[in-house]
């Protein structure tokens, strides 16, 4: 990155290192079939992905199924998953179905800010992975969600222990229900 801004012109760097991707670039362009699914910053791209392909594609991302019912506060639309309501920002979505992206990082099990939504749910495994570790939960409603933090925080939680999930609207976005990617399939 350093070498690119001191040489001053532009670079087109073509890869499949989506890290690589996001320390390097000052916009990205994520590929679908030949297709441009989505060109942004890459705090854009990773933080708002406009479809389940481009969240699945950059990074870890919880993808589940909801129910939009419409719109909520504060500009938000608000959602079902299982039997409970919840909000996510970015843009306004028509009831129906619907996809919830929330990364891995962004969901706790220990009490966040006073916006959080804390949803009940059973530790089903937790994976080591170094200085972090992936813990993953059933909700009540059966989905299962992955939550990453630091190893040392993680070894506490075993296989049928009951915990809190705590999801902030901000944390949680919406995109169309359906295929992974707004791009058809090539034929």
């Amino acid at each position: 990155k350093s070498l690119q801004e001191s040489v001053g012109i532009t670079f087109v760097y073509v890869t499949h290192d989506q890290e690589e991707a996001l320390t390097m670039s000052d916009r990205i362009a994520v590929m679908a079939a030949g297709k441009v699914e989505q060109l942004g910053s890459p705090t854009e791209v990773y933080e708002n992905p406009g479809t389940a392909y481009v969240a699945d594609f950059l990074g870890s991302a919880n993808v589940v199924n909801v129910e939009v019912t419409g719109p909520g506060s504060s500009g938000r639309t608000a959602f079902r998953l299982g039997s409970v309501t919840l909000e996510a920002a970015g843009p306004s979505m028509v009831p129906g179905p619907g996809t919830l992206v929330v990364r891995p990082e962004r969901i706790y099990l220990d009490p966040t800010a006073d916006d959080a939504i804390a949803i009940s749910a059973t530790v089903e495994r937790t994976v080591y992975l170094g200085a972090m570790s992936d813990v993953v939960v059933r909700l009540e409603s059966g989905q299962e969600l992955v939550v990453r933090r630091p190893s040392e925080l993680s070894g506490n939680h075993h296989r049928g222990e009951k915990v809190m999930v705590h999801l902030r609207p901000d944390a949680m976005r919406l995109v169309p229900a359906g295929a992974l990617t707004t791009i058809p399939a090539a034929d």
